[in-house]
């Protein structure tokens, strides 16, 4: 035993290079490594502490998957992460599938006028290769750092939804994490459930209920789900709001649920309030 430890710590001159690199490493060596590392450009957190906490941040890279039932408030959280980025200096591409660019622009305060983020000139949507060209376009051009797409089934076409959309989904997801990887930027990624039911509770939601493609969750780096519910208290009606991390891998984060209040065209938690 004592004798394999220092073969591990003092390794042969066969296992350096010209450079004097090892390019292989023992579990040993890459645990010493992980506890004294420091990523040179740490993660970029969004101001809300709780998922802040379970997220640990979102690191250059990563695509995240948020999901949930329409008009649940999917756009208005990306929104909100759009101006808590920007309040942290850090710029952001929109591709807005969804919604027309004059109302992304309305429903910011001040008609958008307070912040400032990207977006294609002109939207092409069923057009992937068009989307990450103006990315990393924006990312050279304007420094930009991260990139919402809302949402991700705007990108496939008509014609391709018979029995090979799940594969030609999952090749869409594969490259996109690559691109994500490449260029350094954290995607956010809307993505609609397979069943866009109002009466869905919230335990229900989870990675089976996305549509289309199951490569989804096993290729990304999280996945969150907001949530709304409504009822009436005699002559009041209550609204509340979730945003439930179904998982995050990074952190090992595990179905949980952070409360959210709108105030005004955003959210925040509710331990803010």
């Amino acid at each position: 035993m004592l004798q394999c430890r220092q073969r591990v710590l003092m390794p042969d001159e066969k296992f350096l290079d010209k450079d004097h690199e090892i390019k292989v490493v023992s579990s040993l060596d890459y645990v010493n490594y992980l506890e004294t590392y420091v990523p040179e450009v740490p993660p970029l957190y969004t101001g809300m502490a709780m998922l802040d906490k379970h997220m640990g941040g979102a690191m250059p890279g990563e695509v995240w998957v948020l999901s949930g039932v329409p008009k649940h408030g999917k756009s208005t959280f990306m929104r909100t992460l759009i101006n808590e980025y920007y309040q942290r200096g850090v710029l952001s591409m929109v591709f807005s599938f969804e919604e027309s660019n004059t109302l992304f622009f309305k429903k910011f305060p001040n008609n958008s006028k307070d912040l400032i983020f990207f977006l294609p000139r002109i939207r092409k949507a069923y057009d992937p290769e068009d989307m990450f060209e103006r990315a990393k376009e924006a990312k050279e051009r304007y420094g930009v750092r991260v990139m919402f797409i809302d949402s991700g089934q705007k990108l496939v076409h008509d014609v391709q939804r018979d029995a090979s959309l799940p594969h030609v989904i999952g090749d869409l997801i594969s490259r996109l994490v690559v691109f994500a990887d490449q260029e350094e930027l954290i995607v956010w990624l809307v993505w609609h459930l397979k069943k866009e039911d109002e009466g869905i509770p919230l335990k229900a939601l989870g990675p089976g209920m996305l549509r289309d493609s199951g490569r989804l969750w096993q290729e990304t780096h999280g996945l969150m789900f907001i949530y709304r519910s409504i009822r009436d208290e005699g002559i009041t009606r209550i609204q509340e709001n979730y945003l439930k991390i179904s998982a995050a891998r990074r952190t090992e984060a595990f179905e949980e649920i952070v409360p959210l209040v709108k105030v005004g065209p955003f959210f925040k938690e509710l331990e803010d309030i």
